[in-house]
């Protein structure tokens, strides 16, 4: 019996973790990738990691990939230069809490330390990974941290949600909130969908796929074409997304059923939880 077909609208990954753990389940998956980022800001994130303690930052609030990878960029810049700031400034972030939403941007986040651990970014404390929304995130921080506690530097990007800040402000949490990138659709978007579809047509014999969404922005652009194009070649699909945020995203702005929420935003809750719905439809 042939994998039924899934398409993951999110960046692949190096290790192939999604494909992997649904191909254990008897799917086979694609990630198709749908945004491109550009970095922002760069210069003024680098005055508040190497000055942190003169704008009073005690802290980081991180929740996506994308945000890390924005540190890593003024990371490498400060690292780069002739200069005895990235010392101190890495000595001073190593014993700095680091919240972030979910397991994911956590290893994201020990990733970029373990790049620059020999020039003094010794060790990283990430906490709220468990949280798995920005909702939870934000009642977290709240509950583990006094008012009194210093500001928090917030990297966001240009589509951010504002529950994380409004949460914060309303309960007295001071944060610095800094735009360190800016999404838009790949220009090259149409013809991956299109080509990731065809090769999963190849080999698939089943009444139905599943797409599945990982953040409101890219399924901004991804429902409506993935609904398009499988609609054009007569496959009907179930709708599965990573999380709440997303869900609720999509049902609202396209009017969708989502069929399933991962419980987790990981790899093996959502190929559980599609699993489970497959097994209780038949």
């Amino acid at each position: 019996m042939t994998s039924r077909p899934i398409l993951l609208f999110k960046e692949p990954s190096p290790d192939n973790e999604y494909e992997n753990v649904l191909q254990e389940k008897g799917y086979e998956a694609k990630c198709i990738p749908v945004l491109q980022t550009t970095t922002t800001n760069t210069d003024l994130l680098l005055e508040y990691l190497v000055n942190a303690e003169v704008h009073d930052l005690r802290g980081v609030v991180i929740t996506s990939k994308r945000s890390c990878d924005s540190l890593a960029e003024a990371l490498a810049k400060l690292c780069s230069q002739p200069s005895k700031d990235a010392i101190p400034a890495l000595a001073y972030w190593s014993n700095a809490p680091f919240y972030v939403v979910g397991e994911a941007t956590a290893a994201s986040v020990r990733g970029v330390q373990q790049r620059y651990q020999d020039y003094g970014f010794t060790i990283v404390r990430t906490l709220g990974e468990s949280s798995g929304t920005g909702e939870k995130l934000g009642h977290f921080i709240v509950e583990h941290r006094s008012s009194e506690a210093g500001k928090l530097l917030y990297l966001t990007g240009d589509k951010n949600r504002d529950t994380v800040a409004s949460i914060l402000s309303k309960n007295g949490i001071p944060f610095q909130a800094l735009r360190v990138y800016e999404t838009s659709q790949r220009s090259d978007f149409g013809s991956l969908l299109e080509t990731a579809i065809d090769s999963l047509s190849s080999s698939a014999n089943h009444d139905f796929w599943w797409t599945v969404y990982f953040a409101p922005s890219t399924a901004k652009f991804a429902v409506p074409a993935a609904r398009q194009l499988l609609q054009s070649k007569g496959i009907a699909n179930r709708i599965g997304s990573i999380g709440p945020v997303t869900t609720s995203s999509i049902e609202k702005d396209f009017g969708a059923s989502v069929d399933v929420t991962a419980p987790r935003p990981d790899a093996s809750a959502l190929a559980e939880s599609i699993l489970a719905y497959d097994r209780y439809q038949v």
